[in-house]
């Protein structure tokens, strides 16, 4: 292995191998080895190696810097050797077997010397690259399947879009408990072995909603409900609490075959005026009775 180093001083600890990819006036552009976000990092750079040695495109080099964003060349590692496997197209454009002495790789530049796509064939990962414009996939009269064995992932520094004429599918798993959402222009179905939330604030704004299962827990410091009119259907209910306190502006009505009240200490019924009305016996048990 070839090491060319720089004799400049007072170099920082930011230090980082990466390959030249285009040298222009002074100036080159290198791609760093190591991964930021999902992708590789590429940057300007100037050189500080003395004398008549200047990178080429190809080269590894050591890239050190200040920060990451003041860098500059301090060595280079191994120099690519170039070989007669090289095509261009009239608009320049070229593919070209690289060989350096540890690894062989395919790379397809464009006109300005820019890397486009490249096959390492020792690792045998291909990288992709659109120096300026966009990348677009297109099969106007068929279908695009991205197949992984072990992941996809997607960043983007702006919005990610997706968008369907028919239905947009999200499945995880293969058997009867795994989660899937399902989306069309008409409705969203949403199906999970178990569904869990959490949100400083959640809001639903329905015309209609309905909840339906076997049974619901709810636990809260505070509960406010304000409704225009409120009508519950319960087979059987049971209520405990500490105090409470009713109050009907207008009418408070009880409609019940039988109706038991037992108070500890003391009951009291204040109204202007009160009507007891019985059928049958009435009965008032007590030792002491007080009327009038």
């Amino acid at each position: 292995m070839s090491v060319i180093l720089s004799t400049r001083k007072n170099q920082s600890d930011w230090l980082q191998t990466a390959y030249v990819i285009k040298a222009e006036n002074g100036h080159f552009l290198v791609q760093f080895e190591k991964e930021e976000v999902g992708e590789r990092h590429t940057a300007w750079v100037e050189s500080a190696l003395a004398g008549s040695v200047e990178p080429q495109a190809g080269d590894r080099v050591l890239v050190i810097g200040e920060t990451s964003k003041q860098q500059f060349i301090s060595g280079i590692v191994s120099r690519v050797q170039k070989t007669e496997n090289k095509l261009r197209a009239s608009n320049g454009i070229s593919a070209q077997l690289y060989k350096n002495e540890n690894s062989e790789s395919i790379q397809i530049k464009n006109e300005s010397g820019a890397l486009l796509f490249e096959y390492d064939c020792e690792t045998k990962k291909c990288y992709l690259n659109v120096p300026e414009g966009d990348l677009q996939l297109g099969a106007p009269n068929g279908n695009i399947e991205l197949i992984a064995a072990k992941g996809i992932k997607a960043t983007s520094a702006q919005d990610i879009s997706l968008g369907s004429m028919g239905r947009v599918s999200i499945a995880v798993g293969g058997d009867q408990s795994s989660s899937a959402l399902h989306i069309t222009d008409s409705a969203s179905v949403w199906s999970t072995p178990a569904l869990k939330v959490k949100t400083e604030k959640l809001g639903i704004d329905a015309d209609y909603t309905v909840f339906k299962g076997e049974s619901m827990d709810a636990r809260l410091n505070s509960v406010k409900l304000t409704a225009n009119k409120m009508e519950q259907i319960v087979g059987d209910m049971w209520q405990r609490v500490k105090s409470i306190f009713v109050k009907a502006e207008e009418r408070y009505d009880v409609d019940s075959k039988r109706m038991n009240t037992r108070v500890e200490k003391s009951y009291r019924v204040l109204s202007e005026s009160a009507c007891i009305k019985a059928e049958q016996d009435m009965k008032i048990d007590g030792d002491r009775i007080h009327l009038g």
